[in-house]
């Protein structure tokens, strides 16, 4: 894995920078292949006007505990893909990239035009939640 800040994953890159993805969990490439689609396959359902967890699309793809994986997939995205990868925030409600690079202005502004609202800086999950959250925090599988 390089070095460098995983809080803001996209170092300076719009999603789909890459040709070759990371594989920072370990996972064979084919695995990391076949995860990574599953990622993007649930994110691209992600409504317009919602958003969801990186923890809740690990679980929706079965693998609950690796959040992480999920920023690191669609840190991955190919070229000119349509996968709306904004749509992703941290359990807190906040955006987790980095302003360095201006991606955090970047998903604010594609948050804000599709409707979603920000109080310091912060989601209303039981707003702009994708599926129903539980009082208190965000919805699990388990």
């Amino acid at each position: 894995m390089r070095s460098g800040s995983r809080k803001g994953t996209h170092r300076g890159r719009k999603p789909g920078k890459r040709s070759e993805p990371e594989n920072p969990e370990g996972f064979t490439h084919e695995v990391d292949q076949r995860l990574y689609r599953r990622i993007w396959n649930v994110v691209d359902q992600i409504p317009h006007g919602r958003v969801a967890t990186y923890g809740q699309v690990a679980d929706f793809c079965g693998i609950p505990g690796h959040a992480r994986l999920v920023g690191y997939a669609l840190h991955n995205l190919p070229r000119g893909t349509q996968v709306p990868w904004h749509r992703v925030i941290n359990a807190r409600g906040q955006i987790s990239l980095s302003d360095l690079n201006g991606m955090y202005e970047e998903q604010m502004r594609l948050l804000k035009r599709e409707g979603v609202r920000f109080v310091k800086d912060v989601v209303d999950f039981h707003k702009y939640g994708w599926l129903a959250w539980p009082s208190g925090g965000e919805r699990r599988k388990r």
